[in-house]
C-alpha cells in the first residue's frame, strides 16, 4: 500500500533539487536562460556581511559576462539597483560594528549617544523589508530593546539604594526614638532583596539574555550610591550586633 505523505515529501524534495540545479547553473550559463540566472541573483535573500559581500561578487561577475548585455534594460537596471542595496547593506553593518556594544556601555551620557546613533543608523526605506530578517538589523534591534532594559534597570537599582540610604539616614538620625535595633533590622531586611554586585553580578537582566547585573554595577553612578549604602549598612549591623539580634 502507498504511503499517503510520500507525495507531498516528493514534492518538497523535487523543490529543493531545482532550487540548488538552478543556483549551480550560475556557473554554467548552458544549463538554464540568462533570465533565469539573472532571477536567482535578485531573488537571494541577505542575511550577513560576508553572505551581501559574496552576493556583490556574484552579481559582479554575472554583469562583466559578454552575454548580460542580452537582457532587458529592466532587468540590467534591478541588477544594478539589487547591487546598490548590497553595497549599502555593507556599510550598514560597517556602521553598526563601530557602535558600542551595550554591555561595554559604562556611563548614562555614553549610553544616550550610543541609543542615538543606532536611532539614526536604520536601514534606507526602500530596503527595509528585504533587510528585515539580516542580522545587521536584528542586532540594531536587540541592541535598541537591551538599552532601553539597560537604562530601566540602571534608574531602579540607583534608586534603591538612595532609597536604602534615606531610611538608613532616618534610623540613624533618630537614635533615641523607640525600638532602635528593631528600626535598623528592619532596613537591612529590606536590602536583601535589591540586586548587589557580589551575590547577582551573573544574573541577567529582566528581558535580556545577553546583559547582567556586573554591567548595571559597572556605571558610576549607581556604583557609588551602593557604596555609600555599604557605608550605611555597616552601622546599622553594628546597632543590630550591639543588641544581641542578628538579621
Amino acid at each position: 500500500m502507498g504511503n499517503g505523505k510520500a507525495g507531498p515529501i516528493a514534492g518538497i524534495i523535487a523543490g529543493i533539487f531545482a532550487v540548488v540545479a538552478v543556483s549551480i547553473s550560475l556557473y554554467r550559463p548552458g544549463a538554464v536562460t540568462l533570465e533565469e540566472r539573472a532571477a536567482v541573483l535578485l531573488d537571494k535573500p541577505v542575511t550577513d556581511a560576508s553572505d551581501a559581500a559574496e552576493q556583490i561578487k556574484e552579481i559582479e561577475t554575472f554583469s562583466a559576462a559578454d552575454d548580460f548585455a542580452q537582457l532587458p534594460d529592466e532587468t540590467r537596471e534591478q541588477m544594478r539597483k539589487r547591487l546598490e542595496a548590497l553595497q549599502a547593506y555593507l556599510q550598514f553593518e560597517r556602521e553598526l560594528d563601530r557602535i558600542t556594544p551595550p554591555q561595554q556601555i559604562r556611563g548614562i551620557d555614553q549610553l544616550a549617544r550610543v541609543r542615538k546613533r543606532l536611532q539614526e543608523l536604520h536601514p534606507p526605506r526602500e530596503f527595509a523589508a528585504s533587510w528585515e530578517d539580516s542580522q545587521g538589523v536584528r542586532r540594531r534591534r536587540l541592541w535598541l530593546e537591551e538599552l532601553s532594559t539597560l537604562k530601566e534597570t540602571i534608574e531602579k537599582t540607583q534608586q534603591q539604594y538612595e532609597a536604602l540610604c534615606a531610611d538608613a539616614d532616618r534610623v540613624l538620625k533618630n537614635s533615641q526614638a523607640a525600638d532602635l535595633p528593631g528600626r535598623a533590622k528592619k532596613v537591612l531586611d529590606k536590602a536583601r532583596s535589591v540586586p548587589n554586585p557580589d551575590e547577582h553580578a551573573t544574573r541577567h537582566l529582566p528581558r535580556s539574555n545577553n546583559l547582567t547585573y556586573a554591567t548595571v554595577f559597572a556605571f558610576r553612578d549607581v556604583r557609588d550610591a551602593y557604596d555609600l549604602w555599604q557605608k550605611k549598612q555597616k552601622k546599622l549591623q553594628a546597632i543590630v550586633d550591639k543588641f544581641g539580634k542578628t538579621p
